[in-house]
């Protein structure tokens, strides 16, 4: 039995585009699932991969590297290729930077970014690998969601204990070569960041509507939700603004 961090397959019409949705930075597809399943009620086939190191514990996260989030990112954009003409990215925090180096790289049809995490807010992330070097991760009391499912309440132990220092090193190196890609994106882009969002900036969104060259970008900024916003208090608001976006795309 599939449990709420196992990978996510929809498949939906011949006639439609095939999704891929990218997890966050230590999440899971759990992150994205009611984003997913709505957008595959509608009849669109939905890929939600499973990041190396994420969703299993965390000596798998620390041994996980941007090198492979990338690589099984594109991989997963291809396996979608093979069988569907037309394939839109969106991805939420680090998963929409790894959205944003696809759409850099492949013919990506379009772009649903949720807290893309081109800049984070704590300005220590820039020393992360040095750091990390010396002190892979440091402990700190998890938030653990008494109402979750027992795995999901395992999994935010096993990733919400630390801090991880040295794995935010390598999210670094994935914001520097996605900085150096923005002006290459030209899909059509829909971008939607939080005023409460503590750990992406607005700042992260107006760097990314400046510098790519989208001919069409619906930038939205919520007043409510929080980082993860596929999966937070204004989830049926994200949802409902994506099946309006998608709709104008088939």
């Amino acid at each position: 039995m599939a449990g709420p961090c196992s990978p996510l397959l929809y498949k939906g019409r011949e006639d439609r585009p095939a999704i891929l949705l990218i997890h966050g930075f230590t999440g899971g597809p759990h992150d994205m699932h009611y984003l997913a399943q709505g957008i595959a009620d509608q009849g669109f086939t939905v890929s939600v991969p499973r990041l190396p190191g994420h969703g299993t514990n965390g000596d798998d996260f620390i041994q996980s590297s941007a090198k492979q989030w990338l690589r099984h990112s594109i991989d997963s954009y291809l396996d979608l290729r093979r069988t569907n003409e037309t394939v839109l990215v969106g991805g939420l925090s680090m998963g929409g930077v790894l959205a944003l180096l696809l759409a850099a790289q492949f013919p990506v049809e379009g772009l649903m970014l949720f807290a893309p995490a081109l800049v984070v807010s704590n300005p220590l992330i820039g020393l992360s690998k040095l750091i990390g070097s010396m002190i892979p991760r440091t402990r700190h009391v998890p938030r653990v969601d008494e109402e979750a499912e027992p795995e999901l309440q395992e999994i935010q132990r096993q990733y919400g204990s630390f801090t991880w220092i040295r794995q935010g090193g390598e999210l670094y190196r994935l914001q520097r070569m996605c900085r150096k890609s923005l002006g290459h994106i030209t899909a059509d882009t829909m971008m939607v960041l939080s005023q409460q969002d503590i750990t992406v900036p607005l700042r992260s969104g107006e760097i990314i509507k400046r510098r790519i060259n989208a001919k069409q970008l619906d930038y939205k900024i919520y007043t409510q939700s929080g980082h993860v916003i596929t999966n937070g208090i204004e989830k049926e608001k994200a949802l409902a603004d994506t099946l309006e976006w998608l709709s104008k795309r088939v």
